[in-house]
Formats: C-alpha cells, structure tokens, sequence
C-alpha cells in the first residue's frame, strides 16, 4: 500500500486553536476552543488520547471507542483515523466529518451531528486511489462540496491542498479550520509503461521473424516446386503481417494520445479552477483573487513551454493565459498611460513661468512659480496673477485666501503676514481657516489658529506626550486628520492630536522615491506621487491598495492635487500642468 497524506490548517485566534498530527497510520485532526492557551490544552487532549488508544483492550474500533469516550473537555472536536491492513478505522467525537472520493462520487460516511455529544466510529474496506477527507465542521462549512468534489478528482493530497489554502488562510474565520486528505494507492502505476513494453516486443518479435526469413535462391523454372496456392498463402501472410504493424502502430499512438491528454487535464483542471475562483471574489476579497489569478497565470504560462507552438495544448494555454491578464488587469487597477493630455501650459499666463508648488480648493488651483509668482486658475482654465513673493517656498489655498511661505507667511493681496517661527517647514496647509506647518527640524506640526484680526499665536496640534519621528516627512496633508508622507513611503495619521493606526495593504512593489501625495475632505482615496516608480498610486483611506496610473512623464512632476468631483488629477511638471482621468469611480 502506498499511503498519501496532507495537511491543511487555519491560524490560531486567541481563543481558537486546531491541529493536525500524523503519526504512522493514525491520524487526529482536533479543534479546541479555551479562553486561555487553547494550544497547551490540546496537546495534553491529544497526549491523553493517544496514550489511552495504546494501552486499551479490544480491537481497534472498540479502542478509538473507548480512547474517545474518556475525553470529557468541553468545545472539543476530534476526527480521527487508523489505517490497519485493507481497513480505515473512523472515530468522531462531537463534531467534525469524514468525506470519500471513489470512483468520482463524493460521500459523507461518518458526521457528528449539530448539538449532539458523544462518540459516533464507523469501518470499511479501502480501495486503491480511494481519497477520504477528514476535517473540523467549519472546515466542510468553508468549503463547499462542489468545490472539494472538483479538487479531489485526479489529484494527489498535496495539490488538493494548494488549491484550498489560499481559501481557508483567506478566511476570516477565528482558527477552527483543519483538515487532512487520505490517498490510497496499491503502489506506482505501470501501466502505459507495461503497455509500451509490450507494443515494443511484438515489434521486435514481428521483425525478428522477417529478418529471420531465408534469403531468395534463383532455381530454374524447370526445378521450380513453388504452387500459385502457395504464392497466395504467402502474400495473405505478408498483408496480415503489415496490418498487425499497423494495427500496433496506431494503437500506441492512441495510448500515447491519451496518456497526453490525461497529463494536461491534470493541471489544466487546477489552472481553470483558480482561474473561475479567482474571478468569483474580484470584488469581495481583491487580495485572494489576485493570489488565485496569479497562480493560474503563472501556472499556464510555465506549461505553455512544455508544447510546440502548432500544438493544441499550447493554443489553449495561450487563450486563458490572456483571459487571465484580462481578469487580473480588473483586479491589480493598473493603467498605463501612453501619453497624458496637457491641461494648461503656464507660459501662455506668463513667460518664462515654472511651477514649484501647488494646492487645489474646490474648482481653483494654485501654482507658485519659482520666481514667486502666484497664480489662480480654474477648472476651464480662466487664470489670474495674484501677486508676487520673492523666496516662496510654498503656496496653500482656502477659500479666496492664497498663503505663501517663505522667509515669513504672506497671504496674497492682505497685510496679513506671521514672522519666522519654525525651523524647517516642508508642507504648509490651511484647513478651517486655520493654518498647519509641518516642521520636521522641530519634529512638530505647529497650528496658527484662525482669529478675527488673522491668526492667533502659534501652538502645537500634536497631543502632549505625542513624538512621533517626522525626520523623514515630506509632504502632509489635511482632510480633518493629518496625514503625513514619509521618505520611505510610510504614510501616518492623526486624529485630534494622536497617531492612529494606518498600514498600506495589497501594494505589490513598495515605493520608491515617493514625492507628494494629496487628500481632502471630499476625497475617498489617497494619491502618492511615487516618482522613482513613474507612477500614482490610489489608496482607499483603510490603507487598502485601490488602483496605479503608469507613465513615464511622472519622473519629471514634483506636485499632485485631485478633484475627484470632476474626476482629475493635476500634475505639476515646471511650465505644464499634465491632467489624468480616474478610472473606474464608483
């Protein structure tokens, strides 16, 4: 007998644990729920239970029985096995469930029912390729039977468990999930191989008696003993002779037809299974279905080169090949730009005109120029000069308000103007009125609060005890909390004050060299402007990755702002401003 065996489990909760132990010809799959260190529990369950298997009387259903029965722990689930000879052993102590695959029909043969306590076992004959799963209840509940009747079929333990872990580890289940697949198996199979063999030896042998003929010797007519009855028998022989070569020919060549085709069904099946799983869960879980794609995908394209280019295996790998790209282009959002429409040249508002900043409040943008130029246009493009301030840095908009910071705070066309009071200010922002400075040479947001006369006196917006580490900080933005870009390409929050909890997931290639980034209040999504990568980058405000734009004209822009009301995103390349379509807005 040649046993097979795999495993499959979830991760642990705090509260939830299960396992799978193999030992020989035993198997236990065990799920235990403790408040406290459900893991120590269960291998005290387990070394129990197996202690008392060994040392039991009886044959082996009556010590499964027996070893079951005397475990009296509460939210216990044991399914367990034993392979003796041509028999499998079953024993169930409260729920859980034991499933067979034969001859391609799928049954339950032994189920702990819902509510009911206590000790169910079962028996029988096992039959070569026969494949059981035994499993937790929430493991069947996961896997529905159509799904584990498909995977089953034709596929050995440890591919049926590929297909399904990134189903069970996608889970949000709490870690009550475990299961092992069984097959058997009288051995290798030789089969085509014996098949072969034979098919070469009658050849040989049909050979050998040609060869083995004796040569043709000239006799005179006349000594001549040779029958037309004889000629007959003999030409009847010769055309049976080439009908048995060709009969054998073609009988090889069918098997090896089939032994062909049979081989690519084996991962053909397991590329057309993560494909259609994977676009099942597009919208519900993006991650899986890019894991599941990905491994079609990648599936497909590494047994492509097993074919030749004229082959039908190698067409049809080919096709879903490219319907996979066309699924996982929907998952991965990512869109690249050949070219991006430019939304305004500055140097039809002025000559000579580069931008070096910009901010954007409702349908008007605001550029300042290196030569500190201020300049306000709108969404159709109508522009204006607001004014001049020599050594601007930075420009910031609210309202009708334009702000300039330089050597001091200038707001355009007012008298209002704050004096020196920071270190080394790398984004500035108004917000309600009142005025942010992201100073990473005091490692502090400084807050200018909106008074009647201006602004009231400096203090600072992070909470007492707040320190975060802004040595690194680039660029800030404000939606009602304070978002922060970090030269790494971490991004933080804050809330009233205090860091909150913020990660980025689903981003498959980190950033690099990331630039500017833009939110406000009316946004739902982040924009980072990560120019070493030649791309923007979409956020939803979770940290979950939504979409990328690719061009390669981004390594020359230095700001970002977005209108998501109108669909845009403005780029701020020196004398251009670039424009690019959001796609897929809900």
């Amino acid at each position: 007998m040649n046993l097979q065996t795999a495993k499959i489990i979830s991760a642990p909760s705090k509260s939830c644990w299960s396992q799978v132990y193999i030992d020989g010809d035993f198997f236990v799959v065990i799920k235990i729920e403790e408040e406290t260190d459900p893991s120590s529990k269960a291998k005290e369950i387990i070394s129990c239970f197996h202690k008392d298997y060994t040392s039991s009387e009886g044959g082996v259903l009556k010590k499964l029985e027996t070893s079951l029965a005397k475990i009296q722990e509460e939210g216990v689930e044991i399914i367990t096995g034993v392979v003796w000879n041509d028999i499998l052993y079953l024993g169930i102590l409260n729920k859980g469930r034991a499933v067979l695959l034969r001859e391609g029909k799928l049954v339950t043969i032994l189920e702990g029912k819902e509510g009911k306590e206590g000790v169910i076992t079962a028996s029988g004959f096992w039959q070569e390729n026969d494949l059981f799963v035994l499993g937790t209840e929430r493991f069947f509940e996961l896997i529905p039977e159509e799904i584990l009747k498909a995977n089953l079929e034709n596929k050995d333990p440890e591919e049926v468990v590929e297909v399904l872990a990134p189903i069970i580890h996608g889970s949000e289940e709490d870690g009550g999930m475990a299961g092992v697949v069984l097959k058997f198996k009288m051995g290798d199979s030789s089969g085509m191989k014996n098949e072969k063999l034979k098919i070469k030896e009658k050849l040989t042998q049909f050979f050998q008696k040609i060869s083995s003929r004796p040569r043709a010797i000239y006799i005179p007519r006349k000594q001549k003993t040779e029958t037309k009855e004889q000629r007959t028998m003999m030409t009847i022989a010769i055309v049976l002779a080439g009908l048995l070569l060709v009969s054998v020919v073609f009988g090889w060549q069918k098997k090896r037809r089939e032994e062909e085709t049979r081989r690519f069904n084996q991962f053909w099946e397991e590329i057309e299974y993560k494909y259609e799983e994977g676009k099942k869960v597009v919208e519900l879980n993006p991650l899986l279905a890019r894991e599941l794609l990905g491994r079609s995908l990648e599936l497909a394209k590494e047994k492509k080169n097993d074919y030749l280019a004229k082959s039908w295996q190698y067409k049809k790998l080919t096709k879903v090949e490219k319907e996979i790209e066309e699924e996982l282009e929907k998952v991965l959002r990512e869109y690249e730009l050949a070219e991006t429409p430019v939304f305004l040249d500055l140097n039809l508002i002025t000559k000579d005109l580069k931008g070096i900043d910009l901010d954007f409040w409702e349908e008007e943008i605001v550029v300042l120029g290196g030569d500190g130029t201020v300049v306000k246009i709108d969404l159709n493009r109508k522009s204006n000069i607001l004014g001049k301030v020599e050594g601007g840095k930075l420009v910031t908009l609210w309202g009708e308000r334009a702000f300039v910071l330089g050597e001091k705070i200038v707001e355009i066309g007012n008298k209002t103007e704050i004096e020196k009071g920071w270190d080394e200010v790398v984004a500035l922002q108004v917000f309600a009125g009142n005025l942010y400075l992201l100073d990473k040479g005091e490692n502090n947001i400084w807050k200018y609060p909106a008074i009647e006369e201006g602004f009231g006196a400096k203090r600072s917006w992070l909470g007492s005890g707040v320190e975060p580490d802004l040595a690194e900080a680039i660029d800030m933005t404000i939606d009602g909390d304070i978002w922060i870009l970090k030269e790494t390409g971490e991004i933080l929050k804050f809330s009233r004050g205090a860091p909150k909890t913020f990660g980025i997931s689903g981003l498959e290639q980190e950033f690099h060299h990331p630039l500017a980034f833009y939110t406000d209040e009316d946004c739902k999504k982040i924009y980072v402007l990560d120019k070493g990568n030649e791309r923007i980058v979409a956020l939803h405000k979770s940290g979950e990755y939504d979409s990328q734009y690719i061009w390669e004209g981004i390594k020359d822009v230095d700001d970002i702002v977005v209108s998501e009301e109108e669909g845009k995103m403005f780029l701020l390349s020196e004398e251009k401003i670039f424009e690019i379509e959001i796609k897929g807005r809900s």
